[in-house]
């Protein structure tokens, strides 16, 4: 059975009293229990109060599709040491995100709520983060992100005690970094629970750590070996996702594999860093009492839908692009499922966190708990809301399951000059028999649609959706700017 954190500590500020009363003491020394037993059985129960408080880690591997690790069935093992944590953990086979890029995916992960619900009151600072409701609880909370949009500048330092930036992105731009600062990311991350060790009575910790590999550029040879091409290099750089984007470079298919065999290769080099992040827990002999989730913002485009947009992402809600990891090892707990079938929100990790450290005072948000499912619980199927794309024209997605649903508002409204071409308006997918979403079934099913047009519209009521917000790259430093270029968003 399933035990948050502070079940045995409830326990004993409801009941523990009773042990201790004339009528309980009364009552067990006319059972014949001896006294040594008694005693024994208040130790016990007291020592259960003070037991060691969970930590938290969450870790968000930017641009990290579930279809090429090899933990959910991919033919290269990208993933060794993730596949290592999900053996001794639960692994959702559908975790969905609120978005296809960066900044709104994290929004909804870090706040528990869809973004178009808090696009505005986000911005201006007036949604609790999932690091304010830990510190308020007595955690310290630090972060350790790949900045661009996992900044200070967009509002994501709220709640937490340490916050760092990865610096130095000029240099992608230049190709004289390889790896996103993730060694930046892990040393800091390392260090600061190193440095929490030498405290004489350290807090329990939440830590965010946060890295854009395998973000482009891909730049590891892991599944390359000697193979080169002379038309993209030995990387993938923004320099030439921007050749794909204007059509001036037409890969072949050998080109598309070889691409593909990169961002693979920084998959395997990133799972080394969360093998080494787990070494360093146990090593610390954190990893008992540490629940570590892992997971991922958005997916990536490789030729499935959009040929100029692929090695990329931002432009759709297909599940190429949706679609993320969720993996959460919770030592301590007995989770008789692990492996779920069942959709499971990025909205979702907020208050699963919450449930698991049994703190039951938390803000209101969208997303629900994940425990039932672990535990194995029959619930109907969750509603997947995605919206918020950065190119092409607005879209808003549901997924219930059976059916995926996309809407489109205004067509001809296209963010970031990109045109995508003419387009349908109304999609309709049933993702058990067509799960690449290619044939689309709206024209022959009208009341489907209209059931999922309903439910949209009741969605955006209750969130009382407003429009969107001036653009938010207009008031960012200049060296956020230039993180964001070296990424190919501006």
């Amino acid at each position: 059975m399933l035990e948050p954190l502070n079940s045995h500590r409830i326990f004993l500020k409801s009941r523990h009293w009773k042990l201790r009363s004339p009528i309980f003491l009364s009552w067990i020394s006319g059972t014949g229990v001896p006294c040594l037993c008694i005693l024994l059985l208040l130790s016990l129960l007291s020592g259960c109060s003070n037991r060691e408080p969970y930590n938290v880690i969450l870790i968000s591997l930017d641009t990290l599709r579930p279809d090429h690790m090899s933990c959910y069935g991919y033919q290269r093992q990208t993933t060794p040491n993730i596949d290592q944590m999900a053996s001794s953990g639960a692994l959702f086979l559908n975790g969905l995100s609120s978005s296809s890029w960066t900044l709104p995916a994290h929004v909804s992960m870090l706040t528990g709520k869809n973004s178009s619900a808090i696009q505005n009151s986000f911005a201006r600072g007036e949604v609790t983060m999932l690091a304010e409701v830990l510190s308020s609880h007595g955690y310290e909370t630090a972060a350790f992100t790949g900045g661009g949009y996992i900044s200070k500048d967009f509002g994501f330092s709220k709640g937490f005690d340490t916050f760092f930036e990865a610096g130095n992105w000029a240099d992608i731009l230049t190709d004289q970094a390889e790896d996103h600062d993730l060694e930046k990311i892990y040393q800091g991350s390392r260090g600061w629970l190193k440095e929490r060790q030498t405290k004489k009575d350290p807090r329990p910790f939440f830590l965010f750590f946060h890295t854009y590999e395998p973000h482009v550029p891909y730049t590891h040879r892991e599944f390359l070996g000697d193979e080169q091409s002379v038309r993209i290099g030995p990387k993938f750089t923004v320099e030439a996702l921007f050749r794909l984007r204007d059509k001036s470079l037409t890969p072949t298919e050998q080109e598309k594999k070889y691409i593909t065999a990169l961002y693979d290769g920084d998959i395997r080099f990133t799972d080394a860093y969360v093998g080494k992040l787990l070494h360093d827990l146990d090593s610390m002999q954190l990893g008992r009492r540490t629940i570590v989730i892992l997971t991922s913002d958005h997916g990536e485009e490789f030729w499935e839908h959009y040929p100029e947009r692929s090695a990329d992402h931002g432009h759709s809600l297909y599940d190429n692009l949706i679609k993320i990891p969720l993996i959460i090892r919770a030592p301590g707990f007995r989770f008789p499922k692990k492996v779920i079938a069942s959709q499971a929100r990025s909205i979702d990790i907020f208050p699963t966190i919450l449930d698991l450290l049994g703190i039951e005072d938390g803000p209101h948000v969208d997303g629900e708990s994940l425990l039932p499912l672990m535990h194995g619980e029959n619930r109907p199927e969750r509603l997947a809301l995605s919206e918020e794309t950065e190119f092409g024209p607005e879209r808003k997605s549901l997924r219930d399951g059976v059916y995926k649903f996309i809407y489109i508002p205004d067509p001809k409204k296209i963010k970031r000059n990109a045109d995508l071409g003419e387009l349908n308006q109304f999609e309709l997918f049933n993702i058990k028999n067509d799960p690449d979403e290619k044939s689309n079934i709206a024209d022959e099913n009208p009341s489907v649609i209209d059931h999922f047009s309903q439910l949209l519209v009741q969605i955006m009521q209750n969130a009382h959706a407003l429009p969107a917000p001036p653009d938010h790259r207009r008031d960012i430093s200049p060296e956020t700017r230039e993180k964001l270029k070296s990424l190919g968003y501006l």
